[in-house]
């Protein structure tokens, strides 16, 4: 496992730009896991998202997709992507998946979990993830970014 940090890449005034930015520009979803089988309530309809059990003890937050090219965060995220690429991992991408901005309200989380993608064509693979927190953290409790390295020393 190998990652790379940008310590304080941006102020926190562009923070608050960038926060307030997705904020206003964002259709947010419940993000819950989606867990195999229907809801009681709405097992004969054809509408698939009422037809999808959603559990939220792994994942609770909503999220929404940051998907136009031209948006003010792709910019920025796939710019911090493209340099840590370059300085120490060195794949090939020719390719950035839509930014997903979540946001966690109280009592929110996202347990242990591995970011991947899962295509049935297995053309697309993720090969590098970038966490970025927009929000002081001295406005919340908890929001630590923890890797799992399957208990091997770091």
């Amino acid at each position: 496992m190998a990652f790379y940090i940008f310590p304080k890449a941006i102020s926190k005034k562009e923070c608050n730009k960038y926060l307030k930015y997705c904020l206003q520009n964002s259709n947010f979803e419940d993000a819950s896991t989606i867990v195999s089988g229907f809801s009681d309530t709405a097992e004969k309809t054809d509408d698939v998202k009422k037809r999808q059990k959603f559990n939220s003890e792994m994942r609770k937050t909503d999220v929404s997709f940051i998907t136009d090219r031209n948006n003010l965060m792709n910019e920025l995220v796939w710019g911090f992507l493209r340099e840590a690429n370059k300085q120490f991992f060195n794949y090939n991408l020719d390719y950035f998946q839509a930014i997903q901005f979540a946001r966690y309200q109280n009592g929110a989380h996202y347990d242990w979990h591995q970011d991947a993608t899962t295509l049935s064509d297995q053309q697309e693979h993720r090969k590098l993830s970038l966490t970025m927190s927009l929000t002081d953290h001295t406005t919340y409790d908890g929001g630590y970014l923890e890797f799992y390295n399957g208990n091997k020393p770091l």
